[in-house]
């Protein structure tokens, strides 16, 4: 890939349109949510939510730009990278409105 692309890819090192959490730690942050409050627990998986999304975008964003210029390995990466997110922010909206409802 060339570098210029690379610059413009989102990494998991804390860049403001990756997740800023790991995965490993959103993870263990589910597995003791029962020490959460529900609405933390809420504003927590809110925060992730807008995280994956601006992650999503930049995804698409990368893609975009190198639309032409992608060899099979990139296409396929970034097409994961797509459906990861995609994945994700379906099982977040659909575990929000989970929780909203047991609020009411």
């Amino acid at each position: 890939m060339p570098p210029a692309y690379q610059a413009d890819l989102p990494h998991d090192k804390g860049a403001s349109s990756s997740p800023t959490v790991s995965l490993k730690a959103f993870l263990m942050r589910l597995i003791l949510a029962g020490n959460l409050s529900q609405a933390g627990l809420i504003a927590y998986l809110q925060q992730r939510r807008t995280q994956v999304a601006a992650h999503q975008h930049a995804i698409e964003q990368t893609a975009q730009m190198m639309d032409e210029g992608m060899d099979l390995g990139e296409r396929l990466a970034l097409d994961y990278g797509l459906a990861v997110a995609g994945a994700e922010l379906a099982w977040l909206d659909s575990t929000l409105e989970q929780l909203s409802q047991m609020k009411q």
